[in-house]
């Protein structure tokens, strides 16, 4: 897992561009890898300090998505990693978990 600073932009999505729909094409029950990337380059990643608490670790993203009728449809998701359990937990916030 790599991390490295992703800047924002003022709408809150990520500052760099996102392949089409068309542009990355996965089958059903396939698995695409990410990287991870802290909005704080001074934060300490390290998977000691996560699991002791003492740095928070979230999870968001969107999965933008061409359903078989051919509509773009897209799903937002936001989760808190609790070291406790090793498991993410869903935030519940309407504006990072959605779907339409």
């Amino acid at each position: 897992m790599q991390f490295s600073w992703l800047p924002i932009n003022s709408a809150g999505a990520h500052s760099r561009s996102i392949p089409s729909a068309d542009a990355l094409r996965l089958q059903s029950g396939a698995a695409l890898t990410a990287e991870a990337r802290f909005v704080n380059p001074s934060m300490d990643p390290s998977e000691e300090n996560i699991r002791s608490g003492a740095s928070l670790l979230f999870l968001f993203g969107y999965v933008r998505y061409r359903d078989e009728a051919g509509v773009i449809r897209e799903t937002g998701f936001g989760r808190q990693f609790d070291p406790e359990i090793n498991r993410f937990h869903p935030l519940n916030d309407p504006e990072v978990e959605y779907g339409d």
